[in-house]
């Protein structure tokens, strides 16, 4: 904990010492004096985001600020625990105004075309065909072929209305749209209920660049292990994946990925990291118990890894967490 806050300070004493390269000028519609927050993701973080700036909006709901950006990657604005996202560079400005909660932002100046393709095309906030498929009564074949016909029309869109010449974005795009098809088909196979537990829909594996989508990433996860790690009521029994499964998980990951080193690195950080939050590893003692040969692993499989540091927190976290409570003495 200590070398966590130790690196929190650093982070925060770079941030003032570097000179800011992005400005941006933001409104929320309905929130006035209200606290916001600007988060991004650090290089050895692979869920939680890390807050570079915050403040309070005017009477008005209005705010600016500057922040400072090292490359091109997604920005997260949260205000009063409503959060929208943009896809910033260096030496940008962000001029925005979000009418309500209801709606997506609206951007002026270089990146307006990009966001309104971002989030009409749903790469950004909600999906809504993620929670409810167009059509029920339908084979996955049929219904991929819609999904399909959705994707190309996004990238064609992409290509005809944005900027292209960042490969940055042209990577980001190309893997948010390949984990959307994915995630929404498996949306319409979860409403088929038990007739959809023997279909699987086809994925295409990309270059390790494209780990930099949140929403291809998951896919690349439920691809390989659909959902052999779920908790829940089955067949009116509450499961839990003991290790015997979370070892298997590892492997599956671990051989799948074995061409794209990058990508089989954070996915199986990402797993080490979900495993250590599973309640039937936790031994008498209140120590993971079950799962801690699966951390063992990965540091001998990535001795070098930049997530080692993340796991490590969660697993003092946990020990913290589980630890069981002591009766008061008499």
């Amino acid at each position: 904990m200590k070398m966590r806050f130790l690196c929190t300070l650093l982070l925060g004493a770079m941030q003032c010492l570097a000179q800011p390269n992005v400005h941006i000028r933001g409104h929320f519609e309905g929130f006035p004096s209200s606290k916001y927050q600007i988060s991004i993701k650090l290089s050895n973080s692979f869920y939680s985001s890390s807050s570079i700036a915050k403040g309070y909006t005017d009477n008005h709901g209005n705010f600016e600020t500057d922040i400072r950006l090292e490359t091109p990657q997604k920005v997260s604005i949260d205000c009063l625990g409503y959060r929208v996202d943009f896809i910033l560079s260096p030496n940008d400005t962000l001029v925005f105004c979000n009418p309500s909660r209801m709606q997506s932002p609206q951007v002026q100046g270089r990146t307006a075309a990009l966001h309104q393709f971002l989030y009409e095309s749903m790469l950004f906030g909600k999906d809504s065909l993620a929670d409810k498929p167009l059509v029920r009564h339908m084979s996955l074949d049929n219904y991929s072929t819609i999904i399909n016909d959705l994707a190309d029309q996004y990238w064609e869109r992409f290509q005809r209305t944005c900027d292209t010449s960042h490969s940055f974005m042209n990577t980001y795009v190309m893997a948010s749209i390949e984990g959307q098809k994915f995630i929404r088909k498996q949306a319409h196979l979860r409403s088929q209920g038990e007739l959809y537990i023997n279909e699987k829909p086809p994925f295409k594996l990309l270059s390790d660049d494209a780990r930099i989508s949140d929403s291809y990433i998951s896919s690349v996860q439920q691809h390989f292990l659909g959902t052999s790690l779920d908790m829940g009521m089955v067949r009116g029994t509450f499961v839990i994946p003991d290790s015997t499964q979370w070892e298997k998980a590892y492997n599956t990951l671990s051989e799948g990925l074995q061409h794209l080193p990058h990508t089989r690195e954070l996915t199986l950080a990402q797993l080490t990291h979900r495993s250590l939050f599973t309640r039937g590893g936790i031994g008498p003692n209140g120590r993971t118990k079950n799962f801690q040969g699966l951390f063992e692993r990965f540091q001998r499989d990535f001795p070098n890894s930049s997530y080692l540091e993340a796991i490590n927190e969660a697993i003092i976290s946990t020990d913290i967490r589980f630890k069981p409570i002591e009766k008061p003495k008499n």
